[in-house]
């Protein structure tokens, strides 16, 4: 499928690098370890049943095996909190990091909806984020608000798009060994809000796809809607670790809402994973 206009810029490779770093926040290791190495690579791999998009209602299952690298340095960090953490403000419970996320690719004559259009391609997402420590209810606990501001772009691999920006404001709730499990959790909730370029790119019909039970529609910029995830991770050894994540996005109130692509208020994803830590420095990081 031919792909819509877009501002193109290049290398290629840059999505692919998004991915790997992505996974490199896939929680590993054991959640009571005290000292974790100061450098450790690995490999990820994860199964998730996913909408093909915002308001899609159409699932597929989608897999994906990626490496990962972690470093736990005094100052900044890659590990499964975050990907690049400046931790000059961590004793004020302010820290600065970079956030990631992204999508699978659908092809459009998959999806009933987008039958007869472009392909999505695959979607990376990064930007900086704040990270405000609002309570800490227990040692091991704390509520945080999340402020990350992130930029799109799309691939087919010939080269990349530019997809506007996302803004995700989330309060999140992580814990290490609640209630003395072996598990490390995290639930979030916060709204999505982005700009016209990606609201284009889910839900914009251009007239030349326009067909009976499908008009054209311009897409706006706004809200996209509201996001609710749980993840957990449980250590099989010192270097297996298993993840599950299951998210709920509510799509009542979406700026695009009248879109013919958007067809469904509601969407439920869920994933499963495992890493594998592969080589771990024999020196240990500092406490976080």
């Amino acid at each position: 499928m031919r792909k819509a206009n877009s501002q193109r810029i290049s290398p290629r490779m840059l999505v692919i690098g998004l991915a790997l770093a992505a996974f490199a926040g896939v929680p590993a290791g054991s959640a009571a370890e005290q000292a974790p190495p100061l450098f450790e690579a690995g490999l990820a791999a994860g199964v998730g049943f996913l909408p093909d998009y915002p308001g899609s209602d159409q699932n597929h299952l989608r897999a994906l095996v990626l490496p990962y690298l972690r470093y736990r340095g005094e100052i900044i960090r890659s590990d499964e909190r975050g990907l690049l953490r400046g931790r000059l403000l961590r004793r004020t419970g302010i820290e600065l990091d970079l956030s990631l996320s992204g999508s699978f690719p659908t092809r459009a004559d998959e999806n009933d909806a987008r039958r007869g259009m472009p392909d999505l391609d695959w979607l990376g997402e990064i930007g900086p984020r704040l990270q405000i420590i609002l309570a800490r209810p227990s040692a091991r606990s704390t509520i945080e608000l999340e402020l990350p501001l992130r930029a799109a772009f799309s691939t087919d691999f010939s080269g990349v798009d530019y997809r506007g920006l996302v803004a995700a404001p989330t309060i999140a709730y992580q814990a290490a060994d609640p209630g003395g499990w072996p598990v490390r959790t995290k639930v979030g909730a916060g709204p999505v809000f982005a700009t016209d370029a990606l609201m284009d790119y889910f839900y914009a019909v251009a007239p030349r796809h326009a067909i009976e039970g499908r008009p054209a529609y311009d897409a706006s910029a706004g809200y996209l809607g509201t996001l609710l995830t749980a993840s957990v991770s449980h250590p099989l050894t010192e270097r297996i670790s298993l993840l599950g994540v299951a998210r709920w996005a509510v799509l009542t109130g979406a700026a695009n809402r009248d879109s013919p692509l958007f067809r469904r208020d509601h969407n439920v994803a869920v994933g499963f994973g495992v890493t594998v830590s592969l080589y771990r420095s024999a020196r240990r990081a500092a406490a976080d």
